[in-house]
């Protein structure tokens, strides 16, 4: 979000603009994060290994998100 500022070229408004629409992407993602890892449990019903699963699925999906927020922010 600290990279999102007004300048010559983005108006205040629209910085605030696209700040919401970040957080709301981000909220989101949330959602499908969990669901999609909780979706993975079920390739695992019954078994051990369920709860790693979900675990390395959440870890995945977060270690990728980072990756690609810091990849389009990081140097704006």
């Amino acid at each position: 979000m600290a990279a999102i500022t007004p300048d010559d070229f983005l108006p205040a408004d629209a910085a605030q603009e696209w700040k919401a629409d970040l957080l709301a992407a981000q909220r989101a993602w949330i959602t499908f994060k969990q669901k999609d890892c909780d979706a993975v449990a079920y390739e695992w019903y019954g078994g051990t290994g369920a709860n790693f699963a979900v675990g390395s699925c959440l870890h995945d999906h977060t270690v990728q998100r980072t990756k690609d927020l810091r990849e389009r922010y990081q140097n704006r």
